[in-house]
């Protein structure tokens, strides 16, 4: 008799909402696919069938907190009436997003492992949602001032110790404000 394979449901969702516990509460180390697979109560191979190494996996962790916090974001930076608004959602958010997985980042190696080229995909997308704001409000040289802006936000959002506050009068002055 030829064994029936046992069919599971939302494997890729489960192996990802477990991973994601494990990141967030115990760092980078904790997260090992055979501690996953543990925890899901599958082989360590399922895992590997949906993500090819812990990198893989904690990259698309990261990856999909960032785009569902990036939308919201957006969403708000596009009906922001104020761009002080809508730039203050997106420091909250980075900073947020930041905090969350500081200690992963650490055990990582921390944001100067991180690659040029994502730092410029990064800054692009800010800037996509900067720049509008600022054209809306009429700020001459919007576009140039949105990577200012967008490298300005990154650098202080991501230390722990700031506050959207620190920065206001001084983005408030190149606005013209």
């Amino acid at each position: 008799m030829v064994p029936i394979p046992k069919i599971i449901e939302n494997v890729r969702e489960d192996i990802l909402k477990t991973s994601r516990e494990l990141l967030v509460s115990e760092g980078y180390k904790a997260l090992t696919i055979r501690r996953v697979a543990g925890i899901c109560g599958i082989a360590s191979g399922t895992v590997y069938n949906y993500f090819p190494s812990k990198e893989d996996l904690a990259a698309a962790i990261m990856l999909e907190d960032w785009q569902r916090e990036m939308g919201i974001a957006a969403d708000a930076c596009r009906t922001a009436q104020d761009p002080m608004d809508g730039l203050e959602t997106l420091f909250d958010t980075i900073h947020g997003y930041g905090a969350l997985y500081a200690a992963a980042w650490s055990q990582y190696g921390g944001a100067a492992s991180v690659p040029a080229q994502y730092h410029r995909l990064l800054i692009g997308q800010l800037c996509g949602m900067i720049g509008p704001m600022l054209e809306r409000r009429g700020v001459p040289d919007a576009p140039a001032l949105a990577g200012f802006f967008a490298e300005t936000l990154l650098h202080f959002s991501l230390r722990s110790e700031s506050s959207f506050a620190d920065i206001r009068p001084f983005l408030q002055k190149l606005m013209g404000e």
